[in-house]
């Protein structure tokens, strides 16, 4: 696999994150119908705020040396990806499944990851995507978490189990919640 790079993004990066957020929100358009503005751009009113709020924090991601997504989170109980991207040339080769996975281990706690109802291709990938770590007890000994996703509008709620070759006591990635919520809205 490619060499993929997650970084927090630091306030130079933010021309960047500015370009991506363009792609991103031209992707998106298919399920919003948003327009761009006078000047072209489809913009992103919170931008700002994740080098100025300390609960926002903008990631990069690299692959090989060249830029291939975001990730927008906000800190808190619970954390929230806010938005996140993966430029269409690297889709379907994990590279986006690697980098929620390192986004979500940087924070302990309770997540949720919210999308449309419309996008199947991002339910689907987020199915993939939220990661099952182990927990380990006080004592070391890991006890295995009954991991959920939640999806509240139109009355569906799911549980999805580890599958048992992830439930060895090997390899085992850093201690996350035991809840990962997956919000589908309509």
């Amino acid at each position: 696999m490619e060499g993929i790079e997650v970084t927090e993004a630091r306030l130079s990066d933010k021309p960047v994150v500015r370009q991506l957020l363009e792609l991103y929100g031209h992707d998106f358009s298919e399920f919003t119908d948003a327009d761009v503005d006078a000047h072209g751009y489809f913009g992103y009113r919170y931008l700002d705020q994740y080098w100025t709020e300390a609960e926002r924090r903008p990631f990069l991601f690299r692959v090989d040396g060249r830029w291939a997504g975001f990730a927008l989170v906000r800190i808190g109980d619970p954390h929230d990806m806010a938005e996140f991207f993966v430029l269409r040339k690297y889709r379907r080769r994990g590279i986006g499944i690697t980098a929620a996975q390192e986004v979500f281990a940087r924070f302990e706690g309770n997540w949720q990851v919210r999308q449309m109802a419309a996008n199947t291709g991002a339910t689907i990938f987020w199915r993939r995507a939220i990661p099952w770590y182990c927990a380990s007890s006080p004592q070391g000994s890991p006890s295995w978490p009954r991991p959920r996703a939640w999806f509240p509008r139109g009355g569906r709620r799911e549980s999805i189990r580890l599958p048992r070759s992830a439930r060895s006591d090997t390899g085992c990635g850093p201690c996350l919640s035991q809840l990962l919520r997956l919000f589908v809205e309509a």
